[in-house]
């Protein structure tokens, strides 16, 4: 004790103990460099207030905006615990003082104390300080902004008028569009997703919800379609078509978008006639992500579109808006007209963005699943022709929003039965551990899920899984890169090489390895040196280093003249030799081939060679956070055991559990 008592008294001694936590992993260089900066700035400025820009920087680097000091005070164990989880390799220093035990004796009085002795630093909310202390929120002040400007900007849409159409001929349209072919299975009832567009149709801004499967596409397909019929064929005379934008956090969720639009377009019940078709055409199918939507501009913060200068549009849909993080989402909302409608998708329960700021998620926490008041229950009745189930109590008083959000219950890919559906659940009522986890994968009726137990990090079944996969119906990486191989066509043709490549493409996305961290012997760094060693040595690829075919890549900084996002995963081939001497037409060697919309919304596949892509890692093994936005036939998780379940950020195994379409494995080693 008399080292955190010497640390909070003398500011040189504290930046000594940040600098130890630094060399242990427990904090990073960037937070040390923090108070370091604050200290020179202001000599004056109390050692435990140093300690709180240091651990306000930390938590901004895991995501958060703010230092809770109450939860500082109440549960510092659990509020700092991932620290030591993400501790550097060599061993914890017996001797040193964890943030944890450091913090423990303080009380908020003490903390308060403290931050009043530099008030150039910390201030309310009308000053021009570095920091914020908003009740028992430290903010960095820009951070504070971000959440005043959201909360504005959400609270205006809301007075946006509702849409001058009778009831009735909502109801006429969504009753047509929400028809169920005679083979189709029912819907549930009620009918969440039909719910949920005639509450998208009544105001401007709107959350659609639900976990994996649950139809959120095929439900904002179903809205835009009738926006667009209302838009296009109004009551009282010729109209127009409503300007619309898809658009995604990450190049990779918005590909997928479109494709899923793409999909849900054609299962669309439009008529055939000219006013079906002028409907249909009017949805857009290709989805930008939101730096490109916006302009972002190359080395600065500032994008092209803005308060100043807002984007042309009417519609704005959001989908994987649990990643969307404070910044990006301020400045979306800054640029949107203040007539356009907001519609944000997503899964609450998946991992938040991975910079600052979990809009999404906060909003849904605040809010539950949605509450509605007894007018606009009538209302929503009386459009959607579905009867609401009784809500309880009046929401007179109810929190902020909590009228403009529809959770979607019914999954369409998981019966409620199955292994993937249990685990979900299983994660969400946070009572998940490693004997549950057995007891429901040893399950005879839990064929979806695998686990196995390795002895050490190097036992080489671990590798087996991956490579082989657990059984013939949870395959691992052999089947893509035989594939490959086997398929390979002979000539240079290009419709041959499309079709090839989307082959592989498509194969490689029947399985993938992800890890809940870079570090250690199950970190994404090792296996990424580790696995392309086994394949090698098993002949399926030629080497484990450098280019090679079937070598995966991701992309790690956007490339717009590439068209290439962050997130992006490419597969390299060895294109067949051209058979001509013309090196201005000649397409051989390796080259890597991405996934591709083209304007009209078809799949295609660019070829290019490694020399002009920007950065890239190998992509055998990915960190659950870059596999967010994908899904896969069968996942493989790789854990810990000296990482208890517990530490592990909220949202990360129901990530990694719900990026798998059929099979879920979890690979776990001391």
């Amino acid at each position: 004790m008399r080292v955190a008592t010497s640390a909070l008294s003398c500011p040189t001694t504290l930046l000594a103990l940040l600098s130890a936590w630094v060399r242990q992993g427990w904090l990073r260089p960037l937070d040390l460099a923090v108070a370091r900066f604050f200290h020179e700035q202001s000599p004056a400025t109390p050692p435990l207030a140093l300690l709180a820009i240091a651990l306000a920087s930390e938590q901004l680097g895991r995501g958060r905006t703010y230092l809770d000091l109450a939860a500082a005070v109440a549960q510092p164990q659990r509020l700092f615990a991932q620290m030591l989880v993400e501790q550097a390799e060599e061993a914890t220093a017996q001797d040193l003082i964890t943030p944890a035990d450091l913090v423990a004796p303080l009380s908020q009085a003490q903390w308060h104390e403290a931050l009043q002795q530099a008030p150039e630093l910390f201030a309310g909310d009308a000053d021009l300080s570095p920091f914020v202390l908003a009740g028992e929120r430290l903010y960095l002040r820009r951070y504070w902004q971000y959440e005043r400007q959201i909360d504005t900007a959400l609270s205006q849409r809301l007075r946006c008028p509702g849409p001058a159409v009778p009831t009735e001929v909502i109801r006429a349209r969504l009753t047509q569009l929400f028809a169920q072919p005679a083979a189709a299975i029912a819907a549930p009832s009620p009918d969440w997703q039909k719910i949920a567009c005639a509450l998208a149709l009544r105001q401007g801004f709107c959350m659609i919800t639900g976990g994996p499967g649950t139809g959120k596409t095929t439900t904002v397909v179903r809205l835009l379609a009738v926006l667009q019929w209302l838009a296009l064929y109004p009551p009282d005379g010729p109209g127009q078509a409503l300007r619309i934008a898809l658009a995604a956090p990450t190049g990779k969720a918005a590909a997928r978008l479109g494709e899923a639009i793409m999909s849900a377009l054609s299962d669309l019940p439009l008529t055939e006639d000219a006013e079906g078709q002028a409907v249909r055409q009017a949805i857009p199918v290709r989805a930008a992500t939101l730096h490109r939507l916006l302009g972002s501009r190359p080395d600065s913060r500032q994008m092209r579109y803005d308060a100043q200068r807002k984007l042309a549009l009417d519609v704005l849909v959001i989908d994987e808006a649990s990643m969307v993080d404070s910044e990006m989402m301020a400045k979306t909302l800054s640029a949107l007209p203040d007539h356009a409608r907001l519609i944000l998708l997503g899964d609450p329960d998946q991992l938040p963005s991975v910079e600052a700021g979990a809009v999404f998620n906060t909003l849904c926490q605040q809010i539950g699943e949605g509450s509605y008041g007894s007018e606009l229950t009538t209302w929503l009745e009386q459009a959607s022709g579905e009867e609401l189930p009784e809500t309880g109590d009046a929401v007179d008083h109810a929190a902020p929003f909590c009228e403009q959000r529809v959770h979607l219950r019914h999954s369409y890919r998981f019966t409620a039965h199955s292994g993937i559906a249990q685990l979900s659940r299983l994660v969400r009522s946070a009572s998940l551990d490693i004997a549950k986890v057995q007891r429901l994968c040893a399950d005879p009726n839990t064929e979806d899920l695998n686990y196995l137990a390795l002895s050490d990090a190097q036992d080489l079944r671990g590798l087996g899984w991956i490579i082989n996969g657990p059984h013939k119906t949870a395959l691992g990486y052999r089947a893509y890169l035989q594939g490959m191989h086997e398929t390979k066509p002979r000539s240079a043709d290009d419709t041959a090489i499309q079709a090839w490549a989307q082959g592989v493409l498509q194969a490689y996305q029947q399985f993938q390895l992800l890890c809940s961290t870079h570090w250690g012997s199950l970190g994404t760094r090792h296996l990424n040196q580790r696995i392309p060693q086994a394949l090698a040595q098993l002949g399926l690829i030629p080497q484990a280093q450098g280019w090679y075919p079937g070598r995966p890549v991701m992309v790690t900084r956007n490339d717009y003249h590439l068209n290439l996002m962050n997130g992006d995963v490419g597969i390299t081939l060895s294109l067949p030799d051209s058979g001509t001497s013309d090196t201005s037409t000649a397409r051989s060697g390796l080259h890597v081939a991405f996934m591709t919309q083209t304007a009209d919304g078809e799949t295609t596949v660019r070829l290019i060679p490694p020399r002009q892509l920007p950065p890239v890692e190998s992509a055998y093994a990915l960190t659950v956070h870059k596999a967010q936005g994908s899904e896969y036939t069968h996942v493989a998780l790789c854990l810990s055991t000296q990482a208890p379940l517990e530490t592990l950020p909220p949202g990360l195994l129901y990530t990694a559990i719900t990026r798998a379409k059929r099979h879920f494995s979890l690979i776990v080693a001391p």
